[in-house]
């Protein structure tokens, strides 16, 4: 999967010149995917998961869209107040984006 962090945008005449850079990471996207939506169960309300959550979601509700540093913050945030446990590899798969924070994860890539 991807991973984009904003670096500059800039106009030269009638042209928008946007930089960003782009990282390519290895990441099961499964994890990522039933974490949304089994843990933090987005797409009922598109608008709080992306304040909340740093996920946005498509037409169908799958998530599309991650803010990484939001995201990261919202799980640390879930596992210091619930009782649930949360698997140790799939926790563990996820703090792989941590060294990632300010980036934004594209699920479609």
């Amino acid at each position: 999967m991807k991973l984009r962090k904003f670096i500059d945008k800039k106009q030269e005449g009638e042209y928008e010149i946007i930089k960003n850079h782009i990282v390519e990471i290895q990441i099961d996207r499964e994890v990522i995917r039933d974490f949304c939506l089994n843990v933090f169960i987005v797409g009922d309300d598109p608008e709080y998961d992306f304040t909340k959550y740093g996920i946005l979601t498509d037409e169908e509700g799958e998530p599309d869209y991650i803010i990484v540093n939001t995201f990261l913050n919202a799980i640390d945030e879930r596992k210091a107040e619930s009782d649930e446990e949360i698997d140790p590899s799939d926790y563990e798969e996820i703090q792989k984006l941590a060294e990632y924070r300010g980036y934004n994860l594209l699920m479609d890539s």
